[in-house]
């Protein structure tokens, strides 16, 4: 499928140079990126956020964009990038993000700006993640290109379905995003039915989120003992912090969440 249909270009004003800001839109039936050249910028910031955030964004207008899903189907994880004069490098941003509290629903939008989705629970504490340092590294970045390329570069369906250029090659570790860390709660939540005590959850979470993560190259990573460590820490802290009642009332939560596999 081409990702690609249309592209808005922005001239700005930077000292030294002119600097152009492009927006791509995707070539996906009902999803679109709006930037602040656009008309509806400004409503679409006071729908996702509220009409107060325009005047905290600051400098970071030029680079912030609207993701708006205008399509009969909820959007399971999101992958945006900023790219340096054209080119795949530069600043990209973008989570796998299974939950409710991340699935962004038909007719819903979500505000992006490099390294930073903006929900709107986090819209009273932006200005102060706007000054933190590897925000205000990221905006110097920015600062510096004489071109920048805002873009869409993959998205996962409600349905599993995998689509975009995915430049970042995102797609093995969203397949795992969705699946490894739902094995360790599957797992973990019939040891507790099963009575299991505290000792040997905490001992067979431990076995598990002692692994190293190896990183590596994003096309090779082992995600899913990376998705698997990951998730058996968050739970380990939790078990250790809040007792296993709350890691169960945390695992049923979260296993009540449609399975979705992740697929091209």
């Amino acid at each position: 499928m081409r990702f690609v249909k249309a592209i808005l270009v922005l001239a700005l004003t930077v000292p030294g140079w002119a600097q152009t800001v492009t927006i791509v839109q995707p070539d996906v039936a009902g999803l679109e990126l709006i930037g602040w050249q656009s008309p509806e910028f400004q409503a679409s910031l006071d729908a996702a956020l509220g009409p107060q955030v325009i005047g905290q964004l600051g400098a970071w207008v030029p680079y912030t964009v609207v993701l708006k899903n205008n399509s009969a189907e909820a959007l399971a994880a999101y992958q945006m990038q900023w790219s340096a004069n054209g080119t795949t490098a530069g600043t990209g941003l973008g989570s796998a993000s299974p939950g409710p509290n991340f699935i962004l629903k038909p007719g819903d939008a979500l505000v992006f700006l490099p390294g930073l989705e903006v929900a709107t629970h986090m819209a009273v504490d932006l200005p102060t993640r706007l000054l933190q340092r590897n925000m205000t590294m990221q905006l110097a970045s920015l600062g510096k290109m004489k071109a920048v390329v805002i873009s869409l570069d993959s998205v996962v369906f409600a349905s599993g379905r995998f689509v975009g250029p995915d430049k970042q090659e995102n797609f093995a570790r969203d397949v795992a995003q969705f699946a490894a860390g739902r094995t360790v709660d599957v797992e973990l939540q019939s040891k507790l039915a099963a009575g299991d005590s505290y000792d040997s959850i905490a001992s067979w979470l431990s076995e598990i989120a002692n692994q190293p993560i190896a990183g590596g190259p994003r096309a090779t990573r082992d995600w899913n003992t990376e998705f698997q460590i990951t998730e058996a820490r968050h739970l380990l802290r939790r078990l250790q912090g809040s007792g296993a009642p709350a890691v169960l009332k945390l695992v049923q939560q979260q296993l009540q969440a449609p399975a979705i596999t992740v697929h091209r």
